[in-house]
């Protein structure tokens, strides 16, 4: 990126140098014309100075350099050209506010733009810090995977995860560093196996589904996530309309039967028969 901004530092340095180039040949123009007209009423001391400063266009663009960057003041300067007309004053008065309002402000905002797009990683480079990435996590899930597998036998249980999980605290330690902070041991199990009982997963299972797992959620999983649901929605209201059309409209005896149930009968509501006589 530094030798990328090498460029834009240049083309600023032109444009720069253009700016101070053109507020010079003002002042010297009215500076000469000053001397021109007044050469006998102006004395030798501001005469020399005006000459040293103010009398080429090579001095009079150092002049300003210096002014506006901090290499001297600009009041001394200012002093020396007042007395060649108030246009140079006013002239010199916008210079400065210009160039430390404005010009330094624009310089620097282009030229640190540029060096802040110079200093994002390209697409091929980040694709392969990327790659690298995810073969070093893949090959520490690998290492994980071989101290839970204790019976070597390339695949492990829910009860073997959770045994080895619980112990050792270099497998969470592990995990948590890629990502995958784990606070249930069997929930999480049964997330790798998606919910099924019994089974046993192996060494590429697990480092795929781990990998998958690692990290936040992103905008895209959020979206398949509410499209899943949403699927799921329609799917029930489908089935709950075709059950309703194979089952058919609720008949009138049987809902006759249900309010007859519901009402008291004859009998409870004249009570018991009475006992004695």
């Amino acid at each position: 990126s530094v030798t990328g901004s090498l460029v834009s530092l240049f083309w600023c340095s032109v444009m720069l140098a253009v700016v101070i180039c053109l507020f010079s040949l003002t002042f010297v123009r009215g500076v000469i014309m000053y001397v021109a007209t007044h050469h006998s009423d102006v004395p030798d001391e501001q005469l020399a100075a005006l000459l040293q400063y103010f009398g080429s266009v090579g001095a009079c663009m150092m002049t300003c350099f210096r002014c506006v960057t901090g290499g001297d003041d600009w009041g001394p300067f200012y002093d020396i050209l007042k007395p060649s007309g108030v246009v140079n004053c006013i002239v010199f008065y916008f210079f400065i506010v210009f160039s430390e309002v404005a010009l330094f402000n624009i310089v620097t905002g282009v030229f640190i733009e540029h060096a802040m797009k110079l200093g994002q990683p390209e697409i091929n480079a980040y694709l392969f810090e990327q790659r690298r990435q995810n073969l070093a996590d893949a090959q520490a899930l690998r290492d994980v995977f071989a101290a839970l597998d204790v019976d070597h036998s390339g695949t492990i249980s829910a009860e073997e995860f959770d045994e080895r999980f619980q112990h050792n605290e270099e497998i969470k330690a592990r995990l948590a560093v890629m990502g995958l902070s784990i606070r249930d041991a069997a929930q999480f199990f049964k997330m790798l196996v998606g919910g099924r009982r019994g089974m046993e997963v192996d060494l590429d299972f697990f480092v795929d589904c781990c990998l998958k797992m690692k990290g936040g959620a992103s905008s895209v999983d959020v979206q398949s996530l509410a499209f899943e649901v949403n699927l799921i929605q329609q799917y029930l209201q489908s089935f709950g309309e075709e059950m309703r059309l194979r089952v058919g409209p609720p008949r009138a005896d049987a809902g006759e039967a249900a309010s007859r149930s519901r009402t008291p009968s004859a009998f409870a509501r004249r009570g018991a028969p009475r006992g004695g006589g």
